[in-house]
């Protein structure tokens, strides 16, 4: 399934370490890492530049501070930016050399030739997922180059003689660039799934530009993420699962209001006693069945996300002792709830136990007439 994802850093400490990181060159050559290179390209290099490596390895040099010549930088603000970095996730359904002429296509859309760039594509097995995971690291100066002059080496960043930095990308509307950037991804992922034939979209925008109630899910990272494979509840990993929980509440609700709104319609305004009582039990049934849905598919889901984080360990060798599932039931207590609303449901009474499915609780009113009771009075 496609995804949307993308990052961008600014690198402050050596952008010639950050191009040995990607390319998987210099002391990454050596790690396991190298495995997941698929491809590397470098574009706009100088005459003077031998390679990538080399070009901002010059950047490390010029793009310094009056701090950090002096030897007294301590902070991050006390260094200048020698690059910038992009990240991005690659439709998995695209073949290898698609996926080379996406991230192709892509970097020049964006950085056209007045920018040195280079870019590498990784292809991994995600930590949670346990699915492949084709990204991009696109590595770019932002000094924005003159096609109709040449720039020694020595002068490439000098204030009056070198290239200027780019106004769009370091300037005070960089925002701008950046959301540009992401929407352009996000139309270029559409059209290429278009024209496969595949009835999938993805956006770049967030919840909250959505409209949606929901709260996006908390970043594990890669401590946590060893920690969730060892089912060691950190702090981390409890927010993760109480996201993760919230989250399941949010579709439940979705599902129940969408199951109760189909057997209104179903049923539409009813007064006979026997049909109240019918469209009860209608109302009852789809409740538990739309939330049980819901709680086994995300309970499926979870106890997933905890068996490829234990193989993602074993995959680098890590051995995982502690193989107790005491995590893996914490949706255990959502799906009891449930099945308590959609009892209390049936009976036309709404508990404060059934508290964490709110919009569940609303739909009471559909078992009601008039504020009485449901069924009839004897």
């Amino acid at each position: 399934m496609a995804i949307f994802h993308m990052s961008m850093k600014v690198c402050r400490t050596s952008g010639s370490a950050k191009v040995d990181y990607i390319n998987r060159e210099g002391k990454y050559s050596r790690s396991t890492k190298a495995e997941d290179l698929i491809y590397k390209s470098s574009h706009n290099l100088p005459e003077w530049a031998e390679d990538a490596k080399d070009f901002f390895s010059e950047m490390d040099r010029q793009e310094m501070s009056k701090k950090e010549k002096e030897g007294t930088a301590v902070e991050s603000s006390d260094r200048k930016v020698k690059c910038r970095e992009i990240e991005f996730a690659l439709p998995a359904e695209l073949n290898k050399e698609e996926q080379i002429q996406f991230a192709e296509e892509y970097c020049k859309e964006l950085l056209g030739d007045n920018h040195v760039y280079t870019f590498a594509i990784h292809n991994n097995v995600g930590a949670l997922s346990g699915e492949e995971n084709p990204h991009v690291h696109l590595v770019f100066s932002d000094r924005l180059i003159e096609k109709d002059r040449l720039v020694e080496r020595e002068n490439f960043c000098r204030q009056r003689s070198g290239y200027k930095k780019d106004s769009r990308i370091n300037g005070q509307d960089r925002n701008q660039w950046c959301f540009r950037a992401r929407e352009k991804l996000a139309e270029k992922i559409n059209l290429v799934l278009k024209n496969k034939g595949i009835n999938e979209t993805v956006t770049e925008k967030s919840y909250k530009r959505l409209g949606l109630k929901v709260k996006p899910q908390v970043h594990l990272g890669v401590k946590a993420s060893v920690s969730l494979g060892k089912n060691i509840a950190t702090e981390r990993v409890v927010k993760y699962i109480a996201r993760f929980e919230e989250r399941t509440t949010y579709k439940i609700n979705e599902a129940v209001e969408l199951s109760c709104a189909s057997v209104e319609k179903r049923y539409g305004n009813v007064r006979s006693p026997v049909a109240v009582r019918s469209k009860n039990r209608a109302v009852a049934e789809a409740v538990q069945v739309a939330s049980e849905k819901v709680c086994r598919k995300d309970k499926r889901a979870l106890q997933a996300i905890f068996r490829n984080s234990k193989a993602s360990l074993e995959r680098k060798g890590i051995k995982v002792e502690n193989d107790q599932p005491a995590l893996q039931t914490n949706l255990q207590k959502t799906q009891q709830q449930v099945q308590q609303q959609s009892a209390c449901a049936a009976a036309g009474d709404t508990p404060a136990a059934a508290q964490p499915v709110k919009k569940a609780k609303k739909q009471s009113a559909l078992l009601t007439r008039r504020g009485r009771s449901s069924g009839y009075r004897r």
